[in-house]
């Protein structure tokens, strides 16, 4: 029997509103075909706070950290990322990793590495 993947996005997306969030997908399936299309090119969710703001969030999974850096590179090299810092807006990438629990974020035996990417260190 195959082992059903893990659910990244929905990780991600009850661990944002236990911290107080109200998050929706924003990523789309194109119909019939396995292609998804993210918010800005980027972006899987968006949370939204009144004491927090807004944020944008690049969710991903994988058992090491070539595939978190891809994506940290990849918001850094879309313009749209740039924009949406300069709003006021925030984005983070969650990485759910299988690997030994390093963080207080755990779900289903997975840890989540989260990166806030800011105008500092997105230029």
């Amino acid at each position: 029997m195959r082992k059903k993947p893990f659910a990244a996005s929905l990780a991600s997306r009850k661990l944002l509103e236990s911290q107080g969030w109200t998050v929706d997908v924003v990523e789309q399936r194109i119909p019939h075909t396995f292609i998804t299309r993210d918010c800005f090119g980027f972006a899987d969710l968006l949370a939204v706070s009144p004491g927090k703001g807004i944020m944008l969030v690049q969710v991903t999974g994988g058992p090491d950290n070539s595939n978190f850096c891809a994506r940290v590179q990849k918001i850094k090299a879309i313009a749209e990322s740039g924009l949406w810092l300069a709003s006021g807006g925030r984005i983070q990438v969650h990485s759910w990793e299988s690997t030994k629990p390093q963080s207080e974020h755990v779900c289903k035996g997975r840890w989540c590495r989260v990166l806030e990417v800011t105008k500092e260190n997105n230029l």
